[in-house]
């Protein structure tokens, strides 16, 4: 059973269609962007001015702020620090030859990571219709006729979906990277990216970030396939499972940037209960040099545990339900 879920699920019409207007949103992008954005006729000087530009934007911020807060930290302390570790990065480059404003290969495979959002979308709306829509069509009865089935036939489609989850992503990532090859071909293939650590710029792989990116989205299908499949036991009507599941997780986003905004431009330490939600903690990519957690106290450990939390629960429910709950 478990097998032919698989199967199934990959032989689908939508499954197919969908791959196809991936395969076309990532070529279409591709050549918009190879069209439209042109490589510095000269880097270093390109830099240069950047950096001139972060380090005058720093102190004229710096000396235009004189009242300090009772912490003895200026408000645009946050702000000012960007400008010149940005400055630092671009100096960094032009001192050891690193042309981190050219386009390459790889640049080009991470610019396109939002595509990794129509991977996003499709998923929620397949996990949430997955055992929803058996009811609506009255087929569980029949997949349901052998004993000690239940667990099989869930365990398909969950499988299903996460094989379906990786296929995508992966997808994604090798066309987005031979396109990139494409284009630019092999100059700069190394992929070295620039990030400040400890106060120090450092050299990181960006093939290696890109990898560690695609990873933290895995993670993230897994937790959003699992609440969206618990919420399809749980309905027993497809169209109200996927409404559900699609507004209750781009709710959650939504509430989690307005409340981490809030907390970053005021003293609201009382909405900090958001982060033991797994919204803000979906996003491991945060955790890389070049990104910044949510909330205040978050760490990588702290959001794996979260996560891992509810991922339990959410598989749970929907095993406990489903073993249950009378299909007729």
């Amino acid at each position: 059973m478990i097998k032919n879920e698989i199967i199934k699920s990959f032989s689908r019409i939508k499954t197919i269609v969908f791959l196809i207007i991936l395969l076309v949103a990532i070529i279409a992008s591709g050549v918009i962007y190879g069209l439209l954005v042109t490589q510095p006729k000269d880097w270093k000087a390109d830099l240069e001015l950047d950096a001139s530009g972060y380090q005058e934007m720093a102190d004229n911020m710096s000396s235009g702020t004189s009242e300090i807060d009772v912490q003895g930290e200026s408000d645009m302390a946050p702000y000012v620090q960007v400008y010149r570790e940005q400055a630092a990065i671009d100096r960094y480059a032009i001192d050891h030859n690193i042309p981190i404003n050219k386009i390459t290969a790889w640049s080009f495979a991470s610019t396109f990571e939002f595509i990794v959002n129509l991977v996003f979308i499709f998923m929620i709306v397949a996990a949430a219709e997955s055992v929803a829509s058996e009811y609506s069509s009255g087929n569980i009865r029949y997949l349901l006729i052998k004993p000690k089935t239940r667990w099989k036939l869930l365990t398909g489609k969950f499988l299903s979906l996460i094989l379906s989850a990786v296929f995508f992503l992966l997808v994604t990532f090798l066309l987005t990277a031979i396109l990139g090859f494409i284009f630019y071909g092999f100059d700069g293939a190394q992929g070295i990216t620039l990030a400040i650590e400890n106060g120090q710029v450092i050299e990181r792989s960006l093939v290696g970030d890109l990898l560690l990116t695609y990873l933290a989205e895995f993670v993230k299908l897994l937790v959003i396939i699992s609440l969206a499949m618990m919420i399809s036991v749980l309905m027993k009507s497809s169209i109200l499972s996927i409404i559900l599941s699609v507004g209750l997780i781009f709710s959650g986003y939504i509430l989690t940037n307005i409340l981490s905004a809030l907390i970053a431009l005021t003293d609201m330490s009382n909405i900090e209960w958001i982060k033991y939600t797994p919204f803000p903690n979906l996003n491991l990519a945060q955790y890389l040099p070049s990104g910044s957690p949510a909330f205040p106290g978050m760490t990588l450990g702290f959001s794996a545990i979260v996560l891992l939390v509810y991922f339990i629960l959410f598989n749970s429910v929907s095993y406990t339900v489903f073993s249950k709950r009378d299909v007729y």
